[in-house]
């Protein structure tokens, strides 16, 4: 699919949809809470486990699927700059799809 016809698209999803496919959100919540779960789950997994007798090898291999999930988590709210500098259609899908999701979330700005 060549540019203009993204460009096009994601026109109609921000015009039509304020961001997000209503089909499509319901992939984006499953992720978030998946991502969030995870995430959780593995800094607990590494509160209890940094005090017994486990290879540390295997301490760092849980932070740092915590740590993943963490990113993944920021990048469906906070959606990292992309592609040219101008603005676009494309552009502008991301930053309305993670406003979207962050109020769905009830976050703002100012949240880690």
């Amino acid at each position: 699919m060549d540019t203009e016809e993204k460009e096009r698209r994601a026109k109609i999803v921000i015009e039509s949809y304020n961001g997000i496919i209503p089909y499509c959100e319901a992939f984006y919540l499953h992720s978030i809470i998946y991502s969030a779960g995870r995430c959780l789950e593995s800094f607990e997994q590494y509160d209890y486990m940094k005090n017994q007798d486990v290879n540390p090898d295997y301490l760092i291999s849980i932070v740092q699927e915590a740590v993943g999930h963490a990113a993944a988590l920021s990048r469906y709210f906070w959606v990292s700059p992309q592609g040219k500098k101008s603005e676009s259609h494309q552009k502008n899908l991301r930053k309305l799809r993670g406003q979207k999701l962050r109020e769905a979330f009830g976050l703002e700005d100012s949240s880690p």
